[in-house]
């Protein structure tokens, strides 16, 4: 900064020059405070709604779960009740499904 005697070329004093410098300095460090608190009051409610759609998520994967066991289940049990109603019929469809399977396999 160019001066002649103690005053700048603008006309102002240094010491006001510096008081004027260092209080932007201070409302730039009170903004940069204050948008600190607000990403860390942002993250924090961001950490907050991933952690209650987590739980949303495991609950319904809980439950597409409990309904896989539930219609593995059911399925086991038609399959037993076939095979114990017509234990014929069952035999030559595992025999023919194990024949194709040897076809196969022995083409390759």
């Amino acid at each position: 900064m160019s001066t002649i005697g103690n005053q700048p070329l603008g006309g102002q004093s240094m010491s006001g020059g510096n008081q004027s410098r260092d209080n932007a300095n201070e409302d730039l460090r009170r903004k940069a405070g204050d948008v600190k608190q607000s990403v860390q009051e942002l993250g924090s409610v961001a950490k907050a709604a991933a952690t209650e759609k987590m739980g949303e998520l495991r609950d319904t994967a809980a439950d597409y779960y409990e309904r896989g066991r539930e219609r593995v289940s059911d399925a086991e049990q038609s399959v037993e009740d076939y095979i114990r109603d017509q234990p014929l019929k069952s035999v030559l469809l595992a025999a023919g499904i194990g024949f194709l399977f040897g076809a196969f396999y022995i083409r390759r």
